[in-house]
Parts: C-alpha cells; sequence; structure tokens
C-alpha cells in the first residue's frame, strides 16, 4: 500500500514537469513593420502634437519602440512620441522598433508662431476724384508684426469706381461708391467713401466783346465775356477796375462811368486766373453829339444822334471807294451804288444829288468788308463804317426800336418829317428821335434801281442761311419798322453805330 502511494506521487511530480516545460516553451512572434499616424505634420513654434506607432502584426512579441528626432534644435519628441515644435524648420521624426529595428518617419515642419490680425485702417477715409482719375489707398494692419497681413480689396458699385488688388481706385463715372479692405486673416474691414466728380474741363482763354468803350458820366454798358473752350467747367469770372473814380464794374460785368478820365476794366477766370481787358473812356459826348464828325478816310462829315445809350449816324454812309451801275451784281464781291448812276466814275457819282441826299447802297458783301455775320450787341463788325463805328447788328436794330416804343409806332420816330423827300402820305413821320430816315430806295436782285421817295433800306451784320441777311426799312405808308430778309446782292444804305 506504502509502494502505491508512492508510485502515484512520483507520477504527478512528473506530470507537472512535463506542463511546466511546455509553458516555457511558447513561440516568439517577430516584428515586421511599424507606422505612424501621421507622415507630415506642420506646427507653429512652441505647439505640441501626438505621434501614435502602431507596430505589426498585433500579436507581435515585442512591441517595444524608441523615438528621435533629426534635429532637436527645431522640433523634439519624448518617449511616449509627443512631438514639441522648438523653433522655424524642418526635422524628422523617427520611431524604431526595439524588435528588428524597423522605422516609421514623420516629417515636421515648424513655422513661426502666427500673430494675429487684430484690426486695419485705410489711408484716407473718404476720397474725391474726377472721372478718370485715380488714386491709392494704403492699409494699415495691426499689429506691426502680425503673421498674414494679405487683404482683398471690393467696391460696391464698380460703375462708379474699381479698386485693384494693391488698393488702386479709378474713377468711372460721377457717383458715390464705398471701398472695402478685408484682411484674410480675421476678416477685419475698414471702409473709405469715394465720390466721383465730373471730369473738370480747364479754362483756356477769356475775351470781351469789347476792347474800347466810350462812355459818357453815368452811363452803363454790359460788357460780356467769352470763356473758351465752352464746356470749361467753372465758367465763373471776377471783374475789377483800375480806376474806381472814373469806372466801376459789377459782378455780372455792368460798367458805370463816374466821371472823366481812363480806367481800364479786368476780367478774370476763377479758374486758371486767364485775363482780358477792355480799356474804359469816359468823356463828353457833347461836342460830338452838338457838330458831329468827320470820316477821314473822304472828309464827308456826319451829324450823329444819342438815341437810348445808342450813338447814331443821322445820315446815310457816302463813303464811296468804287462804284458800279444797277446791272453788276453779285453775293460774294463787294460793289457800291449811286442811286440812279450808271456808270463806274466816283467822281461823278458823289456830284449827283442822289448821292448828296441818300448816300450810297452797299450790296452785303462791301457792307461787312470782309467781317464775318454777327448777331452780337455790340456787333463787333466794323465793316464799311469809319474807325470807331460799326454795322449794327439785327439785335442792335431791335434794341433801337424797342427803345422808341416798339416796331408798330418806332418807324414813325424814325423817318423825316414831311414830304421833301418822302412820298406822301409819310405816314407817322415825327423824327422825334433825331435819326432822320430818308428813302434812299434800293438796288434790286433784278439789277434796277426802285423805290426812291417810298422805302428806305438799310443792313445789318447778320446773315440768314448764306445767301441772305437780316435789315430793316421804312416806307411812306406805315409808321412801323419791317424786317428785312434779302440776298446778299440786293444794295442797301447802312447806318453806322458808335462803338
Amino acid at each position: 500500500m506504502i509502494n502505491r502511494m508512492k508510485f502515484l506521487g512520483i507520477l504527478i511530480v512528473g506530470m507537472l514537469f512535463v506542463v511546466s516545460c511546455k509553458k516555457d516553451d511558447k513561440i516568439s512572434v517577430s516584428v515586421e513593420r511599424v507606422t505612424l499616424s501621421k507622415t507630415s505634420l506642420e506646427l507653429e513654434e512652441g505647439k505640441t502634437a501626438e505621434l501614435t506607432a502602431i507596430v505589426f502584426p498585433k500579436e507581435a512579441s515585442n512591441k517595444a519602440i524608441s523615438w528621435a528626432s533629426s534635429n532637436q534644435a527645431v522640433a523634439i519628441v519624448d518617449e511616449n512620441g509627443k512631438v514639441t515644435a522648438v523653433k522655424e524648420g524642418n526635422a524628422t521624426i523617427v520611431v524604431t522598433t526595439e524588435d528588428g529595428k524597423k522605422t516609421a518617419k514623420c516629417e515636421v515642419t515648424v513655422i513661426a508662431k502666427q500673430i494675429p490680425v487684430e484690426s486695419v485702417t485705410l489711408s484716407k477715409k473718404n476720397l474725391e476724384l474726377e472721372e478718370s482719375e485715380t488714386a491709392e489707398l494704403t492699409t494699415v494692419i495691426l499689429p506691426k508684426n502680425a503673421s498674414n497681413k494679405a487683404v482683398f480689396w471690393e467696391s460696391s458699385n464698380q460703375t462708379v469706381a474699381t479698386v485693384d488688388e494693391n488698393g488702386k481706385v479709378t474713377a468711372i463715372k460721377e457717383g458715390n461708391a464705398t471701398i472695402v479692405v478685408t484682411t484674410e486673416d480675421g476678416k477685419k474691414t475698414a471702409k473709405c467713401e469715394v465720390t466721383i466728380v465730373a471730369k473738370q474741363i480747364p479754362v483756356e482763354s477769356v475775351t470781351l466783346n469789347r476792347k474800347n468803350l466810350e462812355l459818357e458820366e453815368s452811363e452803363t454798358v454790359e460788357l460780356t465775356a467769352t470763356v473758351l473752350p465752352e464746356n470749361a467747367s467753372n465758367k465763373a469770372i471776377f471783374w475789377e477796375s483800375s480806376n474806381q473814380a472814373v469806372a466801376t464794374v459789377d459782378e455780372n460785368g455792368k460798367v458805370t462811368a463816374v466821371k472823366l478820365g481812363n480806367a481800364i476794366i479786368t476780367a478774370t477766370t476763377k479758374d486758371g486766373n486767364k485775363t482780358t481787358t477792355c480799356e474804359v473812356t469816359v468823356l463828353d459826348l457833347s461836342d460830338l453829339l452838338n457838330n458831329g464828325f468827320t470820316d477821314s478816310r473822304d472828309n464827308a462829315h456826319y451829324k450823329v444822334v444819342k438815341i437810348g445809350n445808342q450813338v447814331w449816324m443821322a445820315e446815310n454812309l457816302k463813303y464811296l471807294p468804287s462804284v458800279v451801275g444797277a446791272g453788276t451784281g453779285s453775293k460774294t464781291e463787294a460793289y457800291y451804288y449811286v442811286y440812279g448812276y450808271d456808270g463806274t466814275d466816283v467822281a461823278a457819282a458823289k456830284q449827283t444829288n442822289n448821292y448828296k441826299t441818300y448816300g450810297v447802297l452797299y450790296n452785303w458783301t462791301a457792307a461787312m468788308n470782309g467781317a464775318a455775320s454777327s448777331d452780337a450787341n455790340p456787333s463787333g463788325v466794323q465793316g464799311v463804317c469809319p474807325t470807331g463805328w460799326h454795322l449794327p447788328s439785327d439785335i442792335e436794330w431791335t434794341k433801337l426800336t424797342n427803345h422808341l416804343g416798339g416796331e408798330n409806332v418806332a418807324g414813325g420816330k424814325l423817318k423825316e418829317k414831311e414830304t421833301t423827300h418822302w412820298d406822301d402820305p409819310n405816314i407817322g413821320a415825327t423824327n422825334e428821335s433825331g435819326f432822320t430816315a430818308l428813302p434812299g430806295g434800293s438796288r434790286g436782285r433784278n439789277g434796277s434801281f426802285s423805290y426812291v421817295g417810298n422805302i428806305g433800306n438799310w443792313w445789318s451784320s447778320t446773315q440768314f442761311l448764306s445767301s441772305n441777311a437780316l435789315g430793316r426799312y421804312l416806307g411812306h405808308y406805315y409808321a412801323r419798322v419791317n424786317g428785312n430778309l434779302v440776298t446778299k446782292d440786293n444794295g442797301f444804305s447802312v447806318r453806322c453805330v458808335r462803338d
């Protein structure tokens, strides 16, 4: 019995030994490879990131690993795979298995620490530009060391103003627009209100309708300034007199004669300070009005009359440089006629009663003497008139008739009284104006003289279309003044107006 028990004990011990030996002889599994959770990484200075290593196969017997950085001045890694960015640059983080020395890498880029944008402002909050003009807007981004200062620009109304990627604003057309700049970092914004005004056309020159002016004391004349180009943006004019004791001028160019003497009226443009002048002489016209004047060209003497503020010759002009008969005519060449005379002898023509009474008949070309048509007041056309006198424009004739009460009655006030020269009946004739209009007739376009005693005709400096001109005529059957629109080859009388 005792021996059996011993045997069983020995058997049990033997079996335990066998089992123990099998446990110690378990098979070892080798590492085949290792990977990382990231193969590349970008970090700001001071930031960290965790890398995770995965060892294959999962049942590998020894999964121990180690970590290393290729450049610890740029990035370091601890035993758990925690990467810390040190300074800007590049480094490679390498994980290595203890079993088999298998490796995996992560390329790390460390960037400078990002300083966020806090605000942006513009160099101008408001901007006014002319059409087609440009201006540069500049930005100020804070803090100054902000990492990303990139901005983008936009206009609220690109039909009015555009802006490019550099902040250059271009004015397109009149109106308003808002230019907005926005930072890429933080979407901070700033605005500039832009007003576009019409393109300014600069003044190039200014002229006056009169270069010289002779006035009586207390007489007034309106000067007219012409600013060029016609579409100049600012046509404002400043007026001044060199001697206000002699003549003054108001803001509208109205000159008032104060006392005898001389003064210079200057008109100056506000834009460009362009100037022009008119020499004013204030004189006593009593001598001229009482004694008339003599034309230095032929020594013909003329009476004058003042009607309103116009001084007119009280006789028809007699200047006769050449003469032809009524059968010779032209709309473009100058011709001179004496009513009823059919020759070319100037001296003989001047001996006729019609010349002495009614003066000379001129076609419009002769009356204008090469000047261009004018409807200004005064006309500025000397034409065939003596120096210091001019051919009246249509407007100047109208001014005369208006002063005498209008065209319906002015004719009677202009005509010589009675029937010494006018045919009967000389309706309404009073000559209260002193103009002493006479019925000098005309040279008609049909090549004949007609209507002496019946009608008086006078030219103006104003043409109508290319072949016609305006004038005035009076008749013995009515007291009105009539407008005349006739071809330029007619022969009419001329009355001159003092400059």
